[in-house]
C-alpha cells in the first residue's frame, strides 16, 4: 500500500538472495521445495479437469516480453525477442526450450488452480475505510510530532502530506490510502483504524515497522472488496492449500545430496559470462 512497505519488500529478497548465494545447499533445498510444490499443483489441477494448452503458453510468453496478445503485434519482432531472450536464457542457464515453455505452462496452472480454489469461496460486501496518512521515519520522531501538532490545530492535512510524508506512493495526493479492507495493512495499522469509532484524526501517532504515521480516517462503509483485495484472498486460499496439503502428503527428502550442492555458479562467474556475450 505505501512506499515504506515496497522498501522493504526489495530488501528483503535482496537479503535471501544474498543468503542463497551464501549457502548452496540452503539454495538446493529452495529449489526442491519448490519442484514438490509443482507437483502437488500440477497433480490437484489435473484431478479438477484443468488443462493448459500450447496457445496459452504462447500468449503468456509473448506478455512476459511484452507483446499484447490479441493485437496485430509484427511476428518477426516477437519472434526475435523471444529468440534473443531464449538465447541468453540457454547461455546463463543451459536450459532448453521445452523446459523454458514448461515454466509458463506450470505457472499457469498455478493461477488457474489459484482461481478454481478461490471460486470455492464467497467474497461478500465488508467493513472498508477509506483512509489518509503522513508517513515519517521511526527516527523523525520530532517532526512527526511538530506536524501532527499542525494537523490538529487545522491545517490542511493533504497539503501537509504532500509537503513532508516520506510515502512516496501516495505522497502527491494527500497520503490517501483509499478504501482498505481488513488484511491489507500490517496488524498495528489495521487495528486502529478499525478500532477507532469516529472519523477524524486518530489521536495519536501510530508506530509500525515502517515509520510514524498520523493517520486520518475519512469514511468507513460496508461495501464490495476492491478486486485487488479479491486477488489477494485467493492468493491466501491457495497457500493455505499448499500448505496443508504438503502437511498431510507423504513428502521426504533425503540429505545425501547436500555435500554434492553446486556453489557455482557465482556472481562474478555470471557477470563475466554477460561480459563476454556482449
Amino acid at each position: 500500500k505505501y512506499a515504506g512497505e515496497q522498501r522493504n519488500q526489495v530488501q528483503d529478497i535482496l537479503d535471501q538472495i544474498e543468503n542463497e548465494l551464501d549457502d548452496p545447499v540452503q539454495h538446493v533445498r529452495q529449489v526442491i521445495n519448490e519442484l514438490i510444490n509443482t507437483e502437488l499443483v500440477i497433480n490437484e489441477a489435473l484431478s479438477r479437469n484443468i488443462s493448459v494448452d500450447d496457445g496459452e503458453v504462447d500468449s503468456a510468453i509473448r506478455l512476459f516480453l511484452g507483446f499484447v496478445v490479441d493485437q496485430d503485434n509484427d511476428n518477426n519482432e516477437y519472434e526475435e525477442a523471444y529468440r534473443l531472450y531464449f538465447e541468453n536464457m540457454n547461455l546463463y542457464t543451459d536450459m532448453d526450450e521445452d523446459s523454458f515453455r514448461k515454466l509458463f505452462r506450470n505457472r499457469l496452472f498455478a493461477e488457474k488452480l489459484q482461481e478454481n480454489l478461490g471460486e470455492e469461496e464467497e467474497f461478500g460486501d465488508e467493513e472498508q475505510v477509506s483512509v489518509k496518512h503522513i508517513l515519517f521515519s521511526l527516527d523523525n520522531l520530532d517532526q512527526a510530532n511538530d506536524v501532527f501538532e499542525r494537523v490538529n490545530n487545522g491545517e490542511d492535512f493533504e497539503a501537509l502530506a504532500v509537503e513532508f510524508s516520506d510515502d512516496e506512493s501516495n505522497a502527491a495526493i494527500g497520503g490517501d490510502l483509499g478504501w482498505v479492507a481488513r488484511g491489507e495493512m500490517v496488524n498495528s495499522f489495521e487495528q486502529v483504524v478499525f478500532g477507532e469509532e469516529e472519523t477524524g484524526i486518530v489521536p495519536e501517532l501510530v508506530a509500525t515497522q515502517y515509520g510514524l504515521h498520523i493517520v486520518k480516517i475519512v469514511a468507513k462503509e460496508v461495501r464490495p472488496l476492491a478486486e485487488n483485495v479479491v486477488n489477494q484472498r485467493k492468493l491466501m486460499i491457495f497457500n493455505n492449500w499448499l500448505t496443508e496439503t504438503k502437511n498431510n502428503s507423504a513428502i521426504e527428502i533425503f540429505d545425501w545430496w547436500e555435500s554434492a550442492a553446486p556453489n557455482k555458479p557465482d556472481l562474478q562467474d555470471m557477470y563475466s559470462r554477460i561480459q563476454q556475450s556482449e
